[in-house]
């Protein structure tokens, strides 16, 4: 089954869906089979606006149809896969900047971005001056326009003695982090 969610973050940064009627897509229910691939066509029924818009295309897995036997459990794990799907005004850009940057004793990165940019980016993972990965496991990576977050990740304490810069990769680049090197806390 297909379902259609309009995408948006709140003032935390968090995700939030909604029901959509704006996403069309066809078909709504599909069966697809190990190894088989499957087009489904998408259409936004209002014209684009100004500002960039988001969708999440949920494609769920429906519970079988048998049911167990007298005396058997039957467990399914049902997978569900949200597909991003985004509207853009021609020539929409990210502008990410850092407002701050904090490494902790403990190795907890605090980073706060802010995207001040015209288009969602999304950020893959933050790397030192010596092109050192500082940390790849980044939770709700989409950063949408207007929207400010906070990253709390694991870091190695090296970055307070590299004084090096940091960057953040995202997939359309590499941005200096500013202040260029995390704030140690002692």
């Amino acid at each position: 089954r297909l379902r259609a969610a309009r995408w948006t973050q709140n003032a935390q940064g968090e995700d939030v869906y909604e029901e959509a009627s704006d996403l069309v897509f066809f078909p709504k229910r599909l069966d697809i089979k190990p190894g088989d691939q499957k087009v489904v066509r998408l259409a936004i029924s209002e014209p684009p606006g100004q500002g960039e818009r988001a969708w999440r295309l949920f494609v769920e897995e429906l519970p079988p149809a048998e049911t167990p036997r007298d005396g058997q459990t039957k467990l399914s794990v049902l997978l569900t896969i949200g597909v991003p799907v985004f509207s853009s005004p021609a020539g929409a850009k990210p502008e990410l900047k850092v407002s701050s940057s904090v490494l902790k004793r403990d190795g907890t990165l605090e980073l706060t971005v802010k995207n001040y940019g015209a288009s969602r980016t999304r950020i893959s993972r933050l790397v030192s001056g010596e092109d050192r990965t500082v940390s790849d496991a980044l939770p709700g990576r989409y950063v949408f326009p207007g929207i400010e977050k906070t990253y709390r990740v694991k870091a190695d304490t090296a970055l307070c003695r590299e004084q090096g810069r940091l960057k953040i990769e995202t997939d359309g680049a590499l941005v200096d982090a500013e202040p260029a090197s995390p704030r140690c806390a002692s």
